[in-house]
């Protein structure tokens, strides 16, 4: 679920003065103007100039306190932007001392008075209890609020909410139906999440080509689990015409994004000559990045390659050595290897094991 409180963040520099927008690089009058109705205590001009402050111009040098302090005249006249600003400003520390609870007294005037980023925070913190008492039913109703102000982070984690029964009555079609109203928006996270239910017929009939689209959807914008499943789709044909050259694509552009899964599915495909040439060098390189994330099935091909000699000197230190990392997983394949290996080994061969063993695990924790 998003539990990520965001940050307060406006570039534009234009603001509006009186009755005119004027751009700050065209007019540096704007800033003697904006402030003039700030001092004169004009909401909208205290805001603004708290903006100009935070964004800093060739007029209006950066000042990360006058931005505070202006924003705060501004918030406490009851000016729903500059409230949600300081909450933002709050809770990100780096203006001012991190202080959660006073973030949050902001986010909740700016909440109360329908601001849809503020009442999605608001959500967040009471879901997970940071600066406030955690509460799922407060959690449901301000995400509803800002969902239906078409906040697509809220549509989704009501979507998250009643798939898994967190804080409601678990509820695949009510799932369904947030999923696809924040996919539809273009939420990458919904997009896969709604592939996920296509593909697995869940408050839903199974629908393995909307469940590609999906998918194609959520990878196109970046999402490493999307872009590996993609691969898996034209590896396998899942609602596609089987295509090896898209799968291993797939799998490359997620295992760059260090995608363990897809680093191991690319190490398969280079191992077998699926869509590509058979190159077992390049196939353990593969297999290493999964393995050292921890991915069992890359953890036992990479010993399988030292206990053949397949891309990599034959070797039944480190072969051992990344059985034990799966065993220790709990693949029975790993422990049965891992005994047989360790019949025709000597002590200090599989002590020096044991030592790669443990750096290699310590490596993956940290």
């Amino acid at each position: 679920m998003k539990k990520i409180i965001e940050w307060f963040n406006h570039s534009d520099k234009k603001v509006p003065v009186g009755s005119e927008t004027v751009d700050i690089d065209d007019d540096p009058d704007t800033v003697v103007r904006c402030y003039r109705e700030a001092e004169q205590g004009d909401a909208d001009a205290q805001y603004n100039l708290g903006v100009l402050y935070i964004n800093g111009t060739a007029v209006a040098k950066k000042d990360d306190m006058e931005a505070v302090k202006w924003l705060q005249k501004a918030a406490e006249q009851g000016h729903v932007q500059a409230q949600f600003g300081l909450g933002s400003i709050y809770v990100d520390g780096k203006i001012v001392a991190k202080d959660v609870q006073t973030a949050i007294q902001w986010f909740k005037k700016a909440a109360e008075h329908g601001h849809a980023q503020a009442q999605f925070n608001l959500g967040a913190a009471y879901a997970t209890g940071v600066g406030i008492t955690k509460n799922l039913d407060e959690t449901v109703r301000w995400f509803e609020k800002a969902a239906k102000q078409e906040y697509a982070g809220a549509q989704y984690n009501l979507g998250f909410m009643y798939e898994k029964g967190f804080g409601v009555v678990a509820n695949t079609q009510q799932a369904l139906f947030w999923y696809s109203l924040a996919a539809k928006q273009g939420d990458a996270y919904a997009q896969h999440n709604l592939g996920r239910m296509y593909d697995n017929g869940i408050g839903v009939e199974k629908d393995l080509v909307q469940a590609a689209q999906w998918y194609r959807e959520a990878a196109d914008q970046g999402d490493s689990y999307a872009q590996n499943t993609m691969g898996s789709i034209y590896e396998n044909g899942l609602g596609v015409a089987t295509d090896p050259e898209q799968a291993l694509y797939w799998y490359n552009v997620a295992a760059g994004q260090g995608d363990a899964y897809a680093q191991y599915n690319l190490g398969r495909m280079y191992s077998k000559g699926i869509g590509v040439e058979q190159e077992p060098v390049t196939a353990v390189k593969w297999y290493r990045e999964a393995a050292e994330q921890g991915d069992v099935d890359a953890q036992i091909a990479l010993a399988e390659s030292y206990a053949d000699g397949v891309g990599v000197p034959e070797d039944d230190v480190l072969c051992y050595a990344w059985f034990n990392l799966a065993a220790v997983a709990g693949s029975d394949k790993a422990i049965n290897a891992k005994k047989q290996l360790q019949e025709r080994m000597l002590r200090q061969e599989l002590a020096e094991a044991q030592k790669y063993s443990r750096q290699y695990h310590q490596q993956a924790t940290h």
